[in-house]
């Protein structure tokens, strides 16, 4: 029987805050590189494998698990001081979008930064909701799907690149 005591290790992990939240719209992947951030308020990013557990009877475990429709979807929310997210919406309107996750305050070596990054190459925006209440700055809220680029063989996702400090997995 073993008696001794042991104390876990304390890891010292870097905060991911607000600041380091990154979202960005371009008409095709490559332009994704040179467009500016937006400035939102909220973000939602769900990426849903939808899996299946496929029971039998006879056991208590499943004999599989199947992966359904793959989506990625979500929301943001920012101030409505133009009509640009509207005009997406009622036109129909497909970008390329990116999400960066990248925390320049913990340098990884000499100039690496934590980074979580996704690039969708075809994202489709649906219902636009301002809202209009009295006393308050006017925001609207924009919902999104990604979808995949058929024409140019991109998927749903077509990056998702992570920079950390761990060599191998």
């Amino acid at each position: 029987r073993d008696t001794g005591l042991t104390n876990p290790a304390v890891v010292s992990e870097a905060k991911w805050t607000k600041k380091h939240v990154f979202v960005k719209f371009a008409t095709t992947v490559g332009g994704l590189s040179s467009a500016t951030p937006i400035s939102i308020k909220s973000l939602n990013f769900n990426i849903m494998k939808n899996a299946k557990l496929d029971d039998q009877l006879g056991t208590a475990e499943p004999e599989d698990i199947n992966n359904q429709q793959f989506a990625v979807e979500g929301d943001f929310e920012l101030n409505y001081d133009a009509e640009t997210y509207k005009n997406f919406v009622m036109g129909g309107s497909q970008r390329a979008m990116e999400i960066d996750f990248i925390n320049s305050d913990n340098l990884i070596g000499v100039s690496s930064a934590p980074t979580l990054k996704f690039i969708m190459p075809k994202v489709h925006f649906n219902p636009f909701s301002p809202t209009y209440d009295l006393d308050k700055i006017t925001q609207q809220k924009i919902s999104f799907k990604a979808s995949r680029d058929v024409p140019n063989t991109q998927d749903i996702i077509s990056t998702c690149q992570l920079i950390n400090d761990v060599t191998t997995y």
